[in-house]
């Protein structure tokens, strides 16, 4: 008897939604990969088992080469109608173990993906119309009729592409929830919080599960078999059952923490009175796919998104027994946590640009917690006010670092845990009672280094009512303690850098982000 196993990688998953700039296109590109999993059931042949399903992602075993090669034909043709495409890893372990042709294959998969350069097959002449969606594309397609004049002449797979942006809407989770709003989301415009022009910022949250990778170059599929519990009938788990119900339960807990968390946040935002983009779904998951999670929101929305989204996820992954089976075996010291690049940029901004920036804020929170005695996840986020792209750390460096003599001072405390993130929230909305003039002027005294900005200090502390200080007091306490400010000053001392920082600009920047129109009304 001969197994062999196969290895599907959709090509390129991240450039295939940023293909088209308009939000439609994306949210159908999206919805396409998300069907590579159902496709990959429909079709399965006889005796071609499907032993991980993660969307974009599918190995598949048999006992024969024939129908396996023939599941995998079928797959493809699918792909390719939906303009997909993908790349594929075939290999026999009849004399070893899973694990071992998972690594050669996998090895292989990267040389093949790497080796693909160059152009296709698609026809390429000047005498060609070109796609107005996807400009790399010949047109195929002409719709008179259609009111906008940028969408009429399209190619077969941006046709496809709007045709699933409608079939997006359609998805269970995404229907229940639109039915809470009067409106239909078209456009990155529809997601702005408010009428101001100055106020024209979304947020993409990039998340990421920590410390999966390195659990599954440790996995060994025939011990985490052997822990499991098998079939009612007590047939033992095969080492492929294994890895079916592990990339199962991955997806299980995943969807589980996601779709309660938009669920709860939307039930508060519909509780919370009107405002002018009430009628279009606020939160919309790009990418929910294994380890891989892109979410586009309205601004409030976002940090306290990633708040609760860690917190569902870390209950709903405590609670899952194949998980947490493979983590007591492979890795007792590091259980799995949600990490988080929050980008706050406007409407317009490229939204690869925009991904990568996400994307860097996410690695910084993965960095900071490997920094961490006591693994958790963490949270980055930044408030992109220029349209350069410049990175985040060059933005940082530029913007809120004031060497003075022979300190500096920071005024940025980020990344941070998510549980000191959640406290942190906390404190911005007890800013928000401050008057906004008061709070801008934080900035401004923190600038002047050390001596007179601990004078400017004492002077705006003076400025505050009775009220006032009293609010500011409560945000003080909030603040988790390792971040707080030293007695009777701004700054606190890191050891660890070392160099003095301020929570205090920052603090007053998120509660800007998290405020809702009505809610800042404090002059």
């Amino acid at each position: 008897m001969s197994d062999y196993l196969a290895l599907v990688e959709v090509d390129q998953r991240q450039n295939f939604i940023l293909r088209a700039d308009k939000l439609r296109e994306m949210l159908g590109a999206s919805q396409l990969i998300g069907e590579t999993i159902p496709i990959a059931k429909g079709s399965l042949n006889h005796g071609v088992k499907l032993i991980w399903g993660v969307s974009g992602v599918l190995w598949l075993t048999s006992e024969e080469l024939f129908p396996l090669k023939e599941t995998l034909g079928k797959i493809r043709r699918e792909f390719r109608v939906r303009g997909l495409s993908a790349t594929f890893a075939i290999g026999d372990y009849t004399d070893s173990s899973l694990d071992s042709a998972l690594k050669e294959l996998q090895k292989r998969m990267r040389i093949l993906k790497n080796a693909k350069s160059g152009e296709d097959a698609s026809p390429r002449s000047p005498f060609f119309a070109q796609c107005s969606i996807q400009g790399q594309l010949s047109a195929n397609q002409w719709w008179p009729e259609r009111p906008q004049t940028r969408r009429r002449l399209i190619s077969d797979d941006s046709a496809v592409r709007l045709r699933e942006g409608d079939e997006y809407r359609r998805n269970k989770h995404i229907a229940e929830l639109q039915k809470k709003y009067k409106g239909k989301l078209e456009d990155f415009d529809d997601l702005v919080l408010s009428d101001s022009s100055s106020d024209s910022y979304i947020s993409l949250c990039k998340a990421d599960v920590d410390a999966l990778g390195r659990l599954l170059l440790k996995v060994n599929w025939a011990d985490l078999a052997e822990a499991l519990t098998g079939s009612p009938d007590g047939v033992p788990c095969s080492p492929e059952e294994a890895a079916d119900r592990f990339s199962h339960a991955l997806c299980t807990v995943i969807e589980g923490a996601v779709w309660p968390t938009i669920e709860k946040l939307v039930a508060r935002d519909r509780n919370a009175g009107d405002h002018k983009k009430d009628t279009c779904l606020p939160i919309l998951p790009l990418v929910v796919a294994g380890d891989d999670i892109w979410i586009l929101c309205r601004r409030d929305m976002a940090f306290p998104l990633a708040v609760h989204l860690s917190r569902y996820f870390e209950e709903t992954a405590a609670k899952n027994e194949v998980l947490q089976t493979a983590i007591r075996l492979f890795q007792p010291q590091e259980p799995l946590s949600l990490s988080f690049g929050l980008l706050f940029a406007k409407k317009g901004f490229p939204f690869d640009a925009q991904l990568e920036l996400a994307e860097e804020l996410e690695r910084g929170a993965k960095t900071y917690r490997r920094e961490l005695e006591l693994k958790s996840g963490c949270i980055d986020y930044h408030w992109l006010e220029s349209s350069g792209r410049e990175t985040i750390e060059r933005a940082r460096e530029a913007g809120y670092s004031i060497p003075d003599a022979n300190d500096t001072f920071w005024l940025i405390t980020r990344p941070w845990t998510v549980r000191d993130g959640e406290k942190m929230l906390e404190a911005a909305h007890l800013m928000l009672k401050i008057p906004r003039r008061k709070r801008h002027q934080l900035d401004t005294i923190l600038r002047y280094g050390a001596q007179l900005s601990d004078l400017a200090y004492v002077r705006w502390l003076r400025g505050l009512t009775g009220n006032e200080r009293n609010g500011f007091n409560s945000v003080l306490a909030a603040i988790p303690e390792h971040l707080r400010p030293a007695d009777g000053g701004p700054w606190f001392f890191d050891r660890g850098k070392p160099c003095y920082k301020s929570c205090l600009a920052e603090l007053a920047q998120l509660a800007e982000v998290v405020a809702r129109p009505g809610e800042d009304d404090a002059v």
